[in-house]
């Protein structure tokens, strides 16, 4: 029996383009860096925002939990091309 409060997430095909612009992302915005930088605004937002919000505010924690979860295995995953060189 699924647990209630549990959610399926959707199943996605990742196209070739994809995977691509992906790919492309990756090499030229360091995972490390645009983690920071995003936690970072998120931060300073909460100290400046006095608490108000004009959007879902639980969603966007949960949307930016899942992107800073990915973000931690790309920085962890990612090596660039050398091109034959070690």
């Amino acid at each position: 029996m699924k647990d209630k409060k549990s959610k399926q997430l959707p199943t996605t095909v990742i196209t070739k383009p994809l995977q691509e612009e992906f790919e492309k992302f990756i090499e030229c915005v360091p995972a490390r860096r645009l983690s920071a930088n995003l936690r970072n605004l998120l931060v300073w937002y909460l100290l400046y925002s006095d608490g108000e919000h004009f959007f879902d505010f639980d969603d966007l924690l949960a949307d930016l939990t899942w992107l800073f979860d990915l973000l931690d295995i790309a920085d962890g995953e990612y090596k660039p091309l050398t091109h034959g060189k070690p």
